[in-house]
């Protein structure tokens, strides 16, 4: 496995258990926040997940605070503009 998808399969994980434990610590005091952080683990694993398909097209999106953030609360739209903007630049 090359260095840059085990980096970020390193903060997919990352961020993941963050969610999670945010999930379990507020599950019946604040539904709503729990449903944020599913989708945070969602975006997260979907944004891995293209980058292992897209890899050899050199297309790789940063799993990072602002692209987790952006693809928790805009969904697909912000993972497809963000990829539109990482292949035009």
């Amino acid at each position: 496995m090359n260095e840059v998808i085990s980096n970020q399969l390193f903060s997919l994980v990352f961020y993941v258990v963050v969610f999670f434990i945010i999930c379990i610590f507020f599950m019946n005091k604040i539904p709503k926040l729990s449903k944020i952080a599913m989708q945070g683990i969602i975006s997260s694993c979907f944004i891995f997940i293209i980058n292992c398909v897209v890899y050899k097209m050199e297309l790789c999106l940063g799993i990072n605070f602002i692209t987790v953030i952006a693809a928790t609360f805009l969904g697909m739209p912000a993972i497809s503009f963000m990829y539109l903007i990482l292949y035009i630049l």
